[in-house]
């Protein structure tokens, strides 16, 4: 609480939090105006009753005040504006919670909201109601969410705002997933959503442990880091392979099952502009590991000797990383039936 810059985070995220929870709230009160109720189940029923033509607008309206809300919490497009500054101003640890379990959470009901309240009765758990286009809105959210956190960190010096742009486009991809409007779709979120977790929390915590040794977030303190602690380096190798979406990394699996969700479903072109995304967010991560191990410098400083319990932390996440591929139908057992109790099947 001393630190200027971690109370200025603090009142960002209290006021982007305020703001995009009341105009969520403002839709939810439009969509109870026009249904009667706010349970998932009765808005289900209304919609399916067929929506009128003069009350379409009026449902896109009520999702995108929603979607603000829901948006504020995965750091989507255009609600990101408080992820880098509250990245970079709260302490690392708290910066590591918050890039993964608040997305999490928000992905979760972002699931629940769709599938809860605009499938069609009688049919599928995944199957929404036809009359309206889900998929269209979802998909301009999820391509401006990777492009922009995409572009927005190739400029990034700073490793806490570079992870926070890669925080919002990993976002966009995870929505591919809610896009494919499917039950592979769903399946792939929350394989995505599983390898995220390894691969992120990882990250954070080289990040934590060079600020501890060199007092820095800048990426020009990063020079000749492999001499210095080639286990960090290596882990940290590890990571942005993995969040890279490198083979035999897990990854590679997280992309390759949403991008193949939204291929079945006939989305040929949006699965491009994810390719072209994937590949531009390897040029930063790759620029992250040519400076650790390439770019010249720290010749003078000595070598790390790390703690014991933080040599087992890095690798705990790097075996992560690299570990649930051998056991993988065990994954796929764990993800079945985690759908179907999300699905009440």
């Amino acid at each position: 609480k001393g630190d200027r810059m971690s109370n200025e985070a603090s009142l960002n995220y209290v006021l982007f939090g305020a703001a995009s929870t009341g105009t969520m709230l403002y839709g939810l009160s439009f969509l109870y105006g026009m249904t009667g109720t706010t349970a998932l189940p009765g808005i289900q029923e209304f919609l399916a009753g067929g929506v009128p033509e003069p009350n379409r607008f009026a449902i896109y309206a009520i999702t995108l005040l929603v979607l603000v809300g829901f948006g504020f919490k995965i750091a989507a497009v255009p609600f990101h504006f408080w992820c880098p500054d509250v990245y970079q101003g709260a302490a690392t640890p708290v910066t590591a919670l918050l890039s993964v379990l608040p997305k999490a959470a928000g992905l979760a009901i972002v699931l629940r909201f769709f599938y809860g309240a605009f499938s069609t009765p009688g049919a599928g758990p995944w199957d929404l109601e036809g009359s309206i286009g889900w998929e269209r809105l979802l998909m301009v959210l999820s391509v401006l969410t990777m492009t922009v956190g995409n572009v927005a960190a190739l400029t990034q010096t700073n490793m806490k705002r570079l992870l926070a742009y890669s925080s919002i486009a990993h976002a966009g991809y995870l929505l591919m997933g809610v896009v494919a409007l499917s039950e592979n779709g769903a399946r792939g979120l929350l394989v995505y959503l599983a390898a995220y977790l390894f691969m992120n929390l990882g990250a954070f915590l080289v990040v934590t442990l060079v600020h501890l040794h060199e007092g820095s977030f800048d990426l020009r303190d990063y020079p000749g880091l492999y001499r210095r602690a080639p286990l960090l380096t290596l882990a940290m190798a590890f990571f942005l392979l993995s969040l890279v979406g490198i083979p035999p990394f897990i990854g590679f699996l997280g992309k390759f099952y949403v991008f193949a969700a939204v291929i079945e479903k006939g989305m040929g072109v949006y699965a491009t502009i994810g390719a072209v995304n994937a590949a531009i967010g390897a040029y930063y991560y790759f620029r992250v590991l040519k400076v650790m191990t390439i770019d010249a410098g720290g010749e003078e400083k000595p070598v790390w000797k790390l703690a014991t319990a933080d040599q087992a932390w890095l690798v705990a996440f790097a075996l992560a990383n690299l570990v649930p591929l051998l056991f993988w139908s065990s994954v796929e057992a764990w993800v079945r039936g985690s759908l179907t109790l999300y699905a009440g099947r």
